[in-house]
């Protein structure tokens, strides 16, 4: 009996063994250091919890305020209109638990609930209202979905964290550890205490998605900026008129920004990832990018988190050996605060170079089956194929559409075309009663300034009227609606639009056809833009 289980025990050992050579010869889950993947959560993190303490500031300093933006009339995206709006109550809870979840997510504590928690609150505050759209709410909606996945919280976290899970490999006599326990095991080994040979690895994947991402994000961006406006200076060279350059000045600055921010956009994503040289060259340039950015347009954190995202493009065995050395420059400190931290600060003080020999450390690998590695596998390729061709849709639909979709919107989102277009529109919407003919139109009066419209819209929402056509059909939408519930003949309503439009800084031309009912238009499928949208004829 005792042979068969000895037998039995023997073979179970084999394939353990067999499928972790497996695993470290498959290039998705080589074992890799979490050392940058660690200080991008505590970085990410840090980013969020300012980001929705500015936002909400306004919710947790005055608990009357029921609302968000002061209206109940909130844009949607095309398929997700039944999402609802936090409320009263339930904004404030709202405001306080993504402030809190982000915390705790940067500090590491309860990180997988807080992964989750911060990334559905945040999705949720982006599809609430379509008008909040930007690109970068898309990437960090993107970004908190990938770290519920990642484990991001086996550096820098700010506990002390197990030792002993069954879900890992104890890489180093694993036997004998399983043999002896931990205490005598380490107590054997002559190590000091039961922090110092632990060390959590992650399968490569958890850090390749990240930087994959944002390759995506700069090499799309570039892309897009090869269009025809921007190559011919718009709108760069309005917004350096609205600085009051002029002259050589003006010329210089407009080259600079169009020609110089298309060519980073398309080198960058390479240089930062080729070498270790080629990264040392490109980082002036991309963070003084960002720098710009982020004095010249009100994008929020977004140039920052791309910032703190850099540290990805770095090795994580040598940011490890050298984090300590960068963070403290002097020994004496150094070494003190790494004495004092190390029971709170998981992991940071270690330092383990790839290919040196330094204190024995044991290298933790999660160990995945055949079966989930397949399946892990093919969520990526699937992740890849969504990012490489999503963006690019926006080609396709200009060519089936004859227009550029900057003018009519059409696939203008999730397609990473981030400052390409500088869009004004001026009109008015006409409600007719059907039945007895009688009009009413709502529209800015010339002398306030104000709209006349049922329900008084937020300054955003009023420029988003008629910047794109979905808006504008959806507010056509509601003033159907609202004036077929006010109305005392019961009669039904139709809804037509006069607006003009100039495209970086051409000239206003008629943007919507005023003899087509909006409100009557089903939604079009996704591949057709609005029916009502005029074609451009006045270009730069």
């Amino acid at each position: 009996m005792q042979t068969k289980q000895t037998k039995e025990q023997q073979e179970k050992e084999a394939r353990l063994m067999e499928n972790m050579q497996k695993q470290q010869s498959d290039w998705w889950f080589t074992a890799t250091d979490p050392c940058t993947l660690g200080i991008w959560r505590f970085c990410y993190g840090s980013l969020m919890c300012l980001s929705f303490m500015q936002k909400f500031l306004v919710q947790i300093a005055a608990p009357s305020i029921t609302t968000l933006d002061y209206t109940d009339f909130h844009y949607k995206f095309p398929y997700f209109e039944w999402v609802p709006v936090p409320q009263g109550m339930i904004l404030r809870i709202y405001a306080w638990t993504m402030i809190l979840s982000s915390m705790f997510f940067a500090l590491g504590w309860w990180y997988r609930k807080s992964a989750i928690v911060m990334a559905i609150g945040y999705a949720w505050f982006m599809f609430f209202d379509a008008c909040y759209w930007n690109n970068h709410y898309y990437l960090c909606t993107v970004v908190n979905f990938m770290f519920v996945f990642v484990d991001a919280h086996h550096f820098g976290r700010v506990s002390i964290g197990k030792l002993l899970s069954s879900r890992y490999y104890e890489g180093l006599d694993r036997d004998e550890f399983k043999k002896l326990g931990s205490e005598k095991y380490f107590e054997k080994k002559g190590f000091e205490n039961q922090l110092t040979p632990h060390v959590r690895c992650i399968p490569y994947w958890h850090l390749w998605i990240f930087q994959f991402l944002f390759f995506i994000c700069y090499l799309y961006g570039g892309i897009a900026k090869l269009d025809r406006d921007w190559i011919r200076g718009h709108p760069p060279s309005m917004w350096m008129t609205n600085l009051g350059m002029t002259g050589i000045v003006h010329t210089l600055a407009t080259c600079t920004i169009t020609y110089g921010g298309t060519v980073l956009d398309l080198v960058a994503p390479f240089t930062l990832t080729w070498s270790s040289r080629t990264r040392f060259w490109t980082l002036p340039p991309v963070i003084g990018f960002h720098c710009f950015n982020y004095a010249m347009f009100s994008i929020g954190l977004f140039p920052v988190i791309m910032v703190a995202a850099l540290v990805l493009t770095f090795d994580p065995w040598a940011v490890r050996e050298h984090f300590w050395d960068l963070i403290l420059p002097f020994r004496f400190f150094r070494d003190q605060c790494g004495s004092l931290m190390a029971p709170f600060l998981d992991q940071w003080k270690w330092r383990e170079l790839k290919g040196k020999e330094k204190t024995p450390l044991i290298w933790r690998v999660r160990m995945y089956s055949p079966w989930t590695r397949r399946m892990i596998k093919f969520i990526i390729y699937l992740f890849v194929v969504y990012n490489i061709l999503m963006p690019l849709r926006h080609r396709v639909y200009e060519v089936m559409d004859g227009q550029a979709t900057s003018w009519n919107e059409h696939a203008h989102r999730w397609s990473w075309r981030m400052m390409l277009r500088h869009k004004h529109c001026e009109g008015d919407f006409t409600v007719v009663n059907t039945k007895t003919n009688a009009t009413f139109k709502i529209g800015k009066d010339p002398v306030t300034g104000d709209i006349n419209d049922p329900i008084r819209l937020v300054e955003r929402q009023i420029d988003h009227r008629f910047k794109d056509p979905v808006f504008t059909r959806q507010y056509a939408y509601w003033l159907r609606d609202y004036f077929e519930q006010h109305w005392d003949d019961g009669a039904k309503v139709s809804v037509y639009a006069n607006a003009s439009c100039r495209l970086n800084g051409g000239g206003f031309q008629p943007y919507i056809d005023t003899t087509i009912d909006i409100a009557a238009l089903e939604r079009p499928p996704m591949w057709k833009p609005e029916p009502f949208v005029l074609p451009q004829t006045k270009f730069v």
